[in-house]
């Protein structure tokens, strides 16, 4: 009955994700729908050359013929979040696949199952909330097993005092 009620918790956190990003507009069709080439869960977009797979994202600028404009997050610039997604995969050194809801797999590794990711500051994930004095704490999501995240980021940040 444990496994239940972990699956059943982490099935809230997906909907409410996705309610999220649809109430935000990111992705105005709706689950399933197709953004940028992609299937709900996943979006093409446009990033500097220097962000990486693992990384998390931000939207940073306007589509460009339906491709989004992301960069990495700064937990310390207001600006520079919320994380929106994660990239996993780059097809060039500007243009890659962000997913931004859902089991991420073979992108992360030496996570605790069951215990919330949380966006760190080098921009990927760390299961410790940031400390540090003017950092934002943002929820990101579960981890199911060491190399597998269940994302569901929650876009309710808290600026550390």
């Amino acid at each position: 009955m444990a496994d239940l009620s972990v699956k059943a918790e982490n099935f809230d956190l997906v909907l409410k994700a996705e309610e999220q990003l649809l109430n935000l507009g990111i992705f105005p069709g709706g689950a399933g729908s197709t953004v940028s080439g992609a299937t709900s869960g996943t979006f093409l977009a446009d990033m500097p050359s220097g962000v990486i797979v693992g990384e998390l994202v931000y939207i940073s600028g306007v589509s460009v013929a339906g491709v989004y404009q992301v960069d990495k997050i700064d937990i310390s610039d207001f600006s520079k979040l919320p994380a929106v997604g994660v990239v996993i995969t780059k097809a060039t050194s500007t243009q890659g696949s962000i997913q931004w809801l859902g089991e991420v797999q073979s992108v992360f590794t030496g996570m605790t199952p069951g215990k919330i990711q949380f966006a760190s500051a080098s921009g990927g994930i760390t299961e410790t909330p940031p400390s540090t004095a003017g950092e934002h704490i943002q929820k990101i999501g579960v981890a199911l097993d060491a190399g597998v995240l269940l994302l569901a980021p929650n876009f309710t940040l808290i600026k550390r005092a």
